[in-house]
């Protein structure tokens, strides 16, 4: 996914808000919004504030309820995260109850995936 910035904001244009549901026993989900404010820091759509934040590169509410809530530019993007979101648990569930059965080679094909963020700031 590529790294958005508050440039791809502009006032007026179509943004889409990605609620995770995590923990609510429910799918994720996509809201279409309008942007009707770009700051140099935040960006306000549906009567909330977004900003950068660094350790998740994605927007993020300035005031979050619980709820995990992203903004993003483009319906392409937002559509990418939901998806991420759908295979996350999925992933982890398998390798949970399953890692006992993979063959060594398969184990040190997902080591070599995931090392790559083993050092990083997310």
């Amino acid at each position: 996914m590529n790294k958005q910035s508050i440039k791809d904001f502009n006032v007026g244009e179509k943004a889409y808000v990605v609620y995770s549901n995590i923990g609510y026993r429910q799918p994720p989900r996509m809201e279409e919004v309008t942007i009707t404010k770009v700051g140099r820091k935040y960006i306000t759509a549906n009567n909330c504030e977004y900003y950068y934040d660094d350790c998740q590169n994605k927007f993020i509410p300035k005031e979050n309820y619980g709820i995990s809530t992203l903004l993003y530019s483009s319906k392409n993007s937002a559509e990418e995260e939901i998806k991420r979101l759908q295979l996350k648990p999925k992933i982890s569930t398998i390798i949970q109850y399953k890692i006992g059965s993979f063959s060594t080679e398969d184990i040190k094909a997902i080591y070599e995936i995931v090392k790559k963020y083993e050092k990083s700031k997310n």
